[in-house]
């Protein structure tokens, strides 16, 4: 076999006609080696909204990875089999075509959930007794955060006997989390996640990595003991699809939290070039109604045919773990895979190779899943006999996705460093004032204390910081607001405020 057979190609371009690369900070119109079904849909997906193919393509494969989940366990070699969903978190600058494109995915799923729902004939939730698992497919934007309102919780119903005995009842409510689906956060910043000291969210990480769990064993059922009633316990088998701004302190849940490793990551702060080229678009576009119509139905339609061949093939096996079948060249190009993701960080500064490897154990596990979901996505255009054949190729299509949202993420880990640094050096800087100011005598003046002298605050700074009078100077604009400045004759007096 040729080693060179799965190699990467780094580049997607954004237009044909454009040289523009992800180095460049640019998001992509095309990327190279997606199977066409994923390709055709990143490409409507950018007719909507330009500068977001990475997050297109991973939409598609969440979906993807929700719809066949019954069908598609996905061995690992321990006996706990993975499932096949996704995870998606996507951290984007406000503005930039997140909603937009929401606005063309989850109505494709809610037409998949239908056809799902319709063709196993499942009972709608408020039909199914409070103690039996939903059946049903649907989507929930999750707006309440408390663990009631996630989880469930158990209704207290207090009544008298003939005796008029009190008796106390109680009926279980599911939660929002219940079920299969879409878990859907706008505005992942109000989640909880980035503010565990909020009493009312505590819990909401380790929810969601319960959830996160495969599905094939016990891990992934949430149980919690609320005020009132019995223990309940949630069963969510439902994909995350989380987006946000890039909140503050971001690295620091990163490392904290352990959940961002098991969600596939996308994060892009996007350059202000790009963000006035999107504003233009808006510009040009006002006004202007659409006449192609979106093609909503055409992809609901793949995906449920997708769902019918893969529920075929599971039952003709008999073991979802069998569904699928891995290729001789699969582990070489996915051994391949894995070392291209491992070297990756290793030019960073220590502190982000830190963090950044973290993800690493992670992600070997989703570029697996990947792959699984790129052979499932070329299932209609492959031979009966080749169908569900995972090969080196879709590991190479699972690898280019995979190695680009990595490199995201640690470029954005080596900018956040560097801001956090020259915001310490800058908090450095300006805090010599302060500290100086502490040290001099202090003066009084029109029966006022606690000032110093100008010009003596001043030499000390410049002295002690070792720096040039414009250097002080520029320095002192940015504190000067901390002063209260006075004149005596010909002295120059600064008191700081608050003293």
């Amino acid at each position: 076999m040729n080693e060179n057979k799965f190699e990467l190609e780094d580049e997607w371009y954004e237009d044909e006609d454009e040289e523009a690369t992800f180095d460049d900070n640019v998001a992509s119109q095309r990327i190279e080696k997606l199977p066409k079904l994923i390709d055709d849909f990143v490409t409507d997906c950018n007719k909507i909204v330009k500068y977001n193919s990475k997050p297109s393509a991973l939409m598609f494969l969440t979906l993807l990875g929700q719809t066949v989940k019954d069908y598609v366990a996905i061995p690992n070699g321990t006996g706990f089999h993975e499932d096949s969903r996704l995870h998606f978190c996507w951290i984007q600058t406000s503005g930039t075509g997140k909603s937009a494109l929401m606005n063309f995915v989850l109505p494709i799923s809610e037409k998949i959930w239908q056809g799902v729902n319709e063709l196993e004939s499942y009972r709608p939730h408020e039909l199914v007794p409070e103690h039996e698992p939903y059946e049903a497919y649907d989507n929930f934007d999750v707006v309440e955060y408390t663990a009631a309102a996630l989880l469930g919780h158990q209704k207290e119903n207090i009544s008298k006997d003939d005796d008029n005995n009190t008796i106390t009842e109680y009926e279980w409510m599911k939660g929002e989390l219940d079920g299969h689906g879409l878990a859907r956060w706008d505005e992942f910043t109000n989640s909880g996640v980035f503010d565990t000291k909020n009493q009312h969210k505590e819990g909401i990480v380790t929810y969601l990595n319960t959830m996160m769990n495969t599905i094939h064993g016990k891990s992934w059922i949430i149980s919690k003991k609320l005020k009132v009633g019995p223990l309940v316990h949630t069963k969510c088998q439902r994909s995350i699809i989380a987006t946000t701004f890039p909140p503050k302190d971001f690295e620091q849940t990163i490392a904290e939290t352990g959940l961002f490793q098991r969600m596939m990551l996308y994060i892009w702060e996007v350059p202000e070039g790009i963000q006035d080229k999107i504003r233009d678009s808006i510009v040009v576009n006002f006004g202007k109604i659409r006449v192609e119509k979106l093609p909503i139905d055409k992809y609901a339609n793949e995906f449920l045919k997708i769902y019918e061949l893969t529920k075929a093939r599971c039952e003709e096996v008999g073991d979802s773990a069998k569904t699928v079948t891995f290729s001789a060249d699969y582990t070489i190009a996915l051994m391949q895979a894995k070392d291209a993701l491992n070297s990756l960080p290793n030019t960073t500064s220590g502190e982000v190779r830190q963090v950044a490897k973290n993800f690493l154990t992670r992600l070997i596990i989703t570029l697996g899943k990947i792959s699984v979901l790129c052979c499932l996505a070329e299932t209609t255009s492959r031979t009966k006999e080749t169908r569900f054949i995972v090969t080196g190729e879709n590991v190479v299509q699972a690898r280019e996705i995979v190695h680009n949202c990595y490199k995201s993420l640690v470029e954005w880990l080596e900018l956040s460093l560097k801001t956090t640094r020259a915001s310490l050096m800058k908090k450095a800087e300006n805090q010599l004032f302060f500290t100086t100011y502490d040290s001099l005598p202090k003066i009084s003046f029109n029966e006022e204390t606690d000032y110093v002298n100008k010009n003596d605050l001043f030499s000390a700074v410049m002295k002690e910081g070792n720096i040039s009078k414009p250097q002080l100077y520029v320095r002192w604009r940015k504190v000067e607001n901390e002063f209260i400045t006075k004149t005596d004759g010909r002295t120059k007096l600064v008191k700081k405020i608050g003293e």
